[in-house]
């Protein structure tokens, strides 16, 4: 059970990780996208075209099937005796 204890602390050390690197990404692609919106606002056309490219709802989320819920991870560890 220790394994999966130590599986867990690594997938949080890595996910922290990846989630500080795709904020700063997503904070440059929002002002490109900020500048091109703001480009097109004098032309309605070009504007609803850029509009109607952007992601919806469905295109931004997913569901992970069969992964673990992260209080698995944490009761497993908990049944070791670890502390998180």
């Amino acid at each position: 059970m220790r394994v999966k204890a130590l599986i867990a602390l690594l997938t949080v050390v890595a996910s922290t990780a990846l989630s500080a690197t795709s904020r700063s990404a997503a904070k440059g692609g929002e002002a490109r996208t900020a500048r091109e919106m703001q480009a097109l606002k004098a032309d309605p056309l070009r504007l609803r075209n850029f509009l109607r490219a952007m992601p919806k709802g469905g295109d931004l989320h997913n569901h992970l099937s069969g992964a673990v819920y992260a209080e698995s991870y944490l009761q497993w560890a908990a049944d070791d005796g670890d502390c998180i």
